[in-house]
């Protein structure tokens, strides 16, 4: 069964975090009215954070529905995706909440308030980020460059 290359998943990964800092970083000043360069660590470590947990997350999440299933997942129907998306969140969550303690010398309750938050908005962009990524990207899609250089870098 076809799964993404690590090189393909890395590029997911730096899109996905690329896009999720440009638009969340500005709501979070907004909302919290933190200084824009506070705001900015914050959600770069997070990001950090999340560029090493997405490719490993998704790796494994990929490598059971394939075996459950026999399909790849750029094919996932939609309430799989869902669940690939919430799943994906909690993991965040659990390793974010002490990064917004420290960083944003938050409480325990404060942080995970503004964890809920981005967490609610994560969900929804997960699932549409996924939608549109799979589509322009499928598994087994090759690179040009990988075209060029043959049928051994296909994504495995």
């Amino acid at each position: 069964m076809a799964q993404r290359s690590g090189a393909e998943r890395i590029t997911q990964a730096i899109l996905f975090e690329a896009i999720r800092v440009l638009v969340v970083t500005p709501l979070y000043v907004a909302w919290s009215g933190a200084a824009v360069r506070e705001g900015v660590a914050l959600m770069v470590a997070i990001s950090a954070t999340v560029l090493v947990w997405a490719p490993a997350y998704n790796t494994v999440f990929d490598g059971i529905e394939g075996a459950l299933t026999g399909r790849p997942a750029s094919d996932r129907p939609a309430r799989v995706r869902m669940a690939h998306a919430v799943l994906f969140e909690v993991g965040s969550i659990a390793l974010t909440l002490p990064l917004a303690m420290t960083l944003a010398g938050l409480t325990v309750w404060e942080a995970a308030a503004l964890n809920v938050q981005l967490t609610l908005f994560y969900i929804g962009y997960t699932y549409a980020f996924f939608v549109v990524y799979d589509r322009l990207r499928p598994v087994g899609m090759m690179p040009v460059a990988a075209c060029a250089a043959g049928p051994g870098l296909r994504d495995h």
